[in-house]
């Protein structure tokens, strides 16, 4: 969701001059509430990253949100050496997530066909078919299953990801 769309979901009347201020706000908000440990990542996240990680997969980021809220999460939370890339569809003037993935998977010397997109909504899911990668779609997201049911595999928490990329693997 671009930062005009969400002013318009929340803020319906709001003149489009103020979408950037809301946005300001926003992030203001999401990083000090993260920074006064009213945030955290999903329950297993580090063990099912570090397992993945340790079987040689290479890790890499590939959101919509901003490069800010990207960058406060990884050094809050100290996971940043865990990924080899990371980057936002935003900062990299991407139009859509087959474009970003491309670019990563590109950066990485990796064939699609070798990658594994894991992501909560259907645009993880879809940039993943358009970039030739196939995709997990996570369920304690913002996704619903119905919403990525054209994932190659759903998966309903951290603990059953790192099965999940080595059954896609092994195909």
């Amino acid at each position: 969701m671009t930062r005009s769309e969400f002013a318009e979901a929340v803020f319906p009347d709001l003149p489009e001059r103020y979408h950037e201020e809301i946005d300001d706000l926003v992030w203001h908000w999401e990083r000090e509430l993260v920074t006064r440990g009213r945030g955290s990542l999903f329950p297993g996240a580090l063990d099912a990253l570090d397992s993945i990680r340790s079987s040689g997969r290479t890790l890499a980021v590939a959101t919509n949100a901003g490069t800010g809220y990207m960058n406060h999460i990884l050094d809050y939370f100290e996971i940043r050496p865990m990924f080899a890339e990371a980057r936002c569809a935003g900062a990299e003037g991407t139009s859509d997530k087959s474009q970003l993935i491309e670019l990563i998977v590109g950066s990485l010397s990796v064939a699609p066909s070798e990658a594994v997109m894991v992501g909560d909504r259907a645009s993880d899911v879809s940039g993943a078919r358009r970039a030739g990668t196939r995709a997990i779609g996570c369920t304690w997201g913002f996704g619903t299953p119905e919403e990525l049911g054209d994932a190659d595999i759903l998966v309903d928490s951290f603990e059953e990801l790192g099965m999940a990329v080595e059954r896609l693997s092994s195909m």
